[in-house]
């Protein structure tokens, strides 16, 4: 069944308890991509349906107007169903220049990071922001807060791409960066929870404010933004969803992608074992969605979530994962049986496959390869 049809049905509410009647019915998405158009009253329809939005900058890219496009995107999301948590996007390290925000920095042309030669730091050509600069984090954080204060948006998504340790900057100038930028984003932290409202940054919680959610944006993998290895991405969720207080916190996980920016899409083994990585991980509900997807770009299917465990039945964990003799990890739902074997575990974007996960749901239908005995951790 096609995710249009599957999101038809209400998606589960808070109850405030972790009991199992506050445990979704199934698997639940998100979405988090690039729009290359302006979103349409049909999309944001669409969209209402799930249960976390991240909007970005990228609809048509006319200069200065990608902040009220969000805005107004946002504002039709929620429109669609009140209950969907809205996310406004915003990057902390690239200058995009379809932000108004970006006006600011043309005019203050030393907020922009330089070499210790002199020269601006690009990416893909644009501009870094210099976090060392505290009229430039002001800026920054006055278009976050701009956010905040808009009724229909539940909180801001902070995206982070990458570090420029190797562009010709001394190791004391990085720290002073990574400084700024971190009491930058705690005072994000801070000024959203004044105004209760949420926080998710992009795979750099392992340093980012307790109050802050996550998205693992390449799950399970040792090549992605943390560089965590999966043991330590499981840990780290089951942190973050111990923490969330029925949603407070929320963790996004995106697998999938052989290479990065085309439409290649994993193997569908390896998309059911990093969603068996997810379930036994998670311990609270309402609190980590799954999307297994070639990456963020609309154009690659952006909203085509046809996956079929989207429509099974799992409900709440019966009990905590556990660690079998053999190495497997196994973990029981109402609805499902989980098992892993992390040792197999390799859903690298180079190309790298995965047969060792899977999820067998009460119906005796299986998603995934589930592992045998004899592939086991020696």
């Amino acid at each position: 069944m096609h995710l249009v049809t599957m999101l038809l049905a209400p998606l589960a509410v808070a109850d405030g308890s972790n009991s199992p009647a506050s445990w979704p019915h199934s698997v639940q998405p998100f979405f988090l991509s690039a729009l290359n158009t302006a979103l349409t009253p049909a999309d944001a329809s669409y969209l209402g349906r799930l249960p976390v939005v991240v909007i970005n900058h990228k609809q048509g890219g006319d200069k200065g107007k990608s902040e009220e496009k969000q805005f107004a995107a946002l504002s039709m999301v929620k429109t669609a169903n009140a209950s969907c948590a809205t996310f406004f996007y915003l990057n902390s390290l690239i200058d995009f220049a379809s932000l108004a925000l970006h006006d600011q920095f043309v005019a203050n042309g030393t907020w922009w990071l330089k070499t210790d030669a002199g020269a601006y730091v690009g990416h893909k050509g644009t501009h870094i922001f210099d976090m060392t600069v505290s009229a430039a984090r002001d800026a920054w954080l006055a278009t976050a807060q701009k956010a905040l204060d808009q009724p229909y948006i539940s909180g801001v998504f902070v995206d982070k791409a990458g570090g420029f340790g190797d562009k010709g900057i001394n190791a004391a100038r990085i720290a002073a960066w990574i400084k700024g930028h971190d009491q930058m984003i705690h005072t994000l932290a801070s000024a959203a929870a004044v105004a209760k409202k949420r926080v998710i940054l992009n795979n750099v919680n392992i340093i980012g404010p307790p109050s802050a959610g996550q998205l693992f944006e390449r799950w399970g993998q040792a090549t992605d933004h943390d560089g965590l290895s999966l043991q330590q991405d499981m840990a780290l969720l089951e942190r973050l969803t111990n923490a969330s207080d029925d949603g407070e916190l929320l963790s996004l996980l995106r697998a999938g992608g052989v290479a990065p920016g085309t439409g290649t899409s994993s193997p569908p083994e390896v998309c059911a074992a990093s969603l068996a990585a997810m379930l036994l991980a998670v311990e609270a509900p309402n609190a980590a969605f799954f999307a297994c997807t070639p990456d963020f770009n609309s154009v690659h299917g952006w909203m085509n979530l046809t996956q079929n465990y989207y429509d099974e039945y799992l409900g709440a964990p019966t009990g905590s994962a556990v660690v079998g003799k053999d190495g497997l990890i196994t973990r029981a739902f109402e609805g499902a049986k989980v098992t892993l074997n992390p040792k197999s575990f390799t859903p690298e974007r180079g190309g790298g496959s995965l047969n060792s996960g899977c999820v067998q749901w009460a119906n005796g239908k299986t998603t995934g390869t589930c592992p045998q005995t004899s592939n086991t951790i020696g």
